[in-house]
């Protein structure tokens, strides 16, 4: 095996980084400054480029699980770790470039999680700044193909612990059919109450699917309209 070292400076990817950037190495050099080292048949650069080229690109090794990764010689339990750790820095960091400049909005919502779980139904908590930016998401419950438990009390107490008022919850439907259901209703009705008693707002309840997205604040569920709404009736109740 030749090792790193023994290859002209030019070629060692962590001279080259120093001296032209680290934009100037190729995907192979990249992941073998990940790697760090390699074997005593194979150096990181070489494994590194095993795995390109059984995967073809660095978009499809990002998919992969970490026992496709550590079947290959020179890569671990803690290299596949740390590969899976830099992928997923990288995809955090892209849903960050693709944030609004403003507030976040269920069109926002049904961007950002459609497709997510793809074959079960997931729930996300979206925390948002008083200004209603976004501040930081919290997969909450994972379910089935056709339904997911959400429990009321957890979601307000995760809101409660993260010191924020607002927030918005996401599910999605796999059948692809956005409507919601009498039982997504009635959630939404209960947690909002909740949340108000315990001076939290509930900005929306978004529900995505294929098709699109259905937004409970649009249609005065929740929100600042259904705020709205709740002093409007308290009023003609006590004129």
């Amino acid at each position: 095996m030749m090792r790193i070292l023994d290859l002209p400076p030019t070629l060692r990817p962590r001279e080259k980084a120093r001296h032209k950037g680290i934009r100037s190495l190729d995907d192979g050099e990249l992941l073998a400054l990940v790697l760090r080292q390699g074997t005593k048949k194979d150096n990181a650069l070489e494994i590194a480029d095993a795995l390109l080229s059984s995967f073809g690109s660095l978009h499809c090794l990002s998919k992969a699980k970490s026992l496709e990764l550590q079947s290959f010689d020179g890569i671990g339990e803690v290299g596949a770790t740390i590969l899976e750790t830099v992928f997923e820095i990288g995809r955090r960091v892209q849903k960050e470039s693709d944030l609004p400049d403003g507030p976040f909005k269920a069109q926002d919502c049904f961007r950002r999680y459609a497709g997510k779980e793809e074959g079960k139904e997931a729930v996300e908590l979206i925390l948002l700044t008083d200004s209603e930016r976004f501040h930081k998401e919290i997969t909450l419950f994972v379910g089935t193909i056709d339904s997911v438990q959400i429990d009321k009390t957890a979601v307000c107490q995760e809101v409660l612990a993260s010191k924020k008022r607002r927030f918005i919850l996401v599910h999605n439907h796999p059948s692809g059919n956005p409507d919601p259901s009498e039982a997504d209703i009635r959630l939404t009705w209960e947690l909002y109450s909740m949340a108000s008693s315990l001076g939290l707002m509930l900005i929306d309840h978004v529900i995505v699917g294929e098709e699109g997205y259905y937004s409970f604040a649009e249609n005065g569920y929740c929100g600042e309209r259904r705020r709205r709404i709740v002093e409007a009736l308290a009023e003609r109740k006590h004129p």
